[in-house]
C-alpha cells in the first residue's frame, strides 16, 4: 500500500487574500485548483496538520478549509505547481504588469500617448 499525504487549502473566501492576489483571479485560481484537487485526490476530514498547506497559515485559523488525501506522485505533482513556485510565479507577474502600468501611465503624463492608446495598453 503505497503512503497517503494530505494537503489543506484554505476556503475561497480568504484564498486570495492569503496569495495576495486580486479577488477574481484568486477565485478562478481557487476553483482550478480545487478541481484538480478533486480530480486527483479524495477530499477528507481530518484533525491532522496538513503535510502541505496552500494558503494556509494556522490551522486553527483557517475558515472553510479542505483537506484532500493524495498518493505520493500526486502530492509532489500538487508541490511542485501549486505551491511555493506557484506563487513566486504570481508576484513575478504582478510586479512586471505594475513596472508596465507605471510606464504607460508616465506616457500618458507626460503627453506621449493618448488616453485611448492608454487604455487600449493597459
Amino acid at each position: 500500500m503505497s503512503e497517503k499525504y494530505i494537503i489543506g487549502i484554505v476556503g475561497k473566501e480568504i484564498f486570495y487574500q492569503r496569495m495576495s492576489i486580486e479577488k477574481e483571479l484568486g477565485d478562478a485560481l481557487y476553483e482550478q485548483i480545487i478541481g484538480v484537487l478533486e480530480f486527483i485526490g479524495k477530499e477528507c476530514k481530518t484533525s491532522k496538520i496538513a503535510d502541505y498547506r496552500l494558503g494556509v497559515y494556522l490551522d486553527s485559523k483557517n475558515p472553510e478549509s479542505r483537506h484532500f488525501e493524495l498518493g505520493e506522485k500526486q502530492f509532489y505533482f500538487i508541490c511542485d505547481h501549486f505551491g511555493h513556485n506557484f506563487y513566486k510565479k504570481i508576484k513575478e507577474f504582478a510586479k512586471r504588469e505594475q513596472i508596465k502600468g507605471t510606464d504607460i501611465l508616465f506616457q500618458l503624463n507626460a503627453g506621449n500617448i493618448s488616453a485611448k492608446d492608454f487604455a487600449d495598453r493597459l
